[in-house]
């Protein structure tokens, strides 16, 4: 399942991610088009954590960061949302 999430080492970006590992309230999040070890857990509540196409009614595309061979995949993706 997709999300958008803030940057944990960037606080002030967001980025695309999967959820790759849940156990019991945490979540493993894995950066798309970025290695494993730049994932990360955070509590299903977490305020750092939305659904796709939440950043698509405002215009944060200056703080949203992904790899640029995903972008027009994300575009999409948000347009059907």
């Amino acid at each position: 399942m997709m999300l958008e999430a803030v940057d944990p080492q960037h606080q002030s970006l967001f980025c695309v991610c999967n959820i790759v590992d849940i156990q019991g309230y945490r979540l493993r999040l894995h950066l798309t088009g970025y290695s494993e070890i730049f994932d990360f857990w955070v509590n299903a509540d977490s305020l750092d954590i939305f659904p796709p196409g939440w950043s698509a009614p405002i215009d944060i595309s200056k703080f949203f960061q992904y790899p640029i061979e995903f972008e027009l995949v994300w575009i999409y993706f948000n347009s059907v949302c």
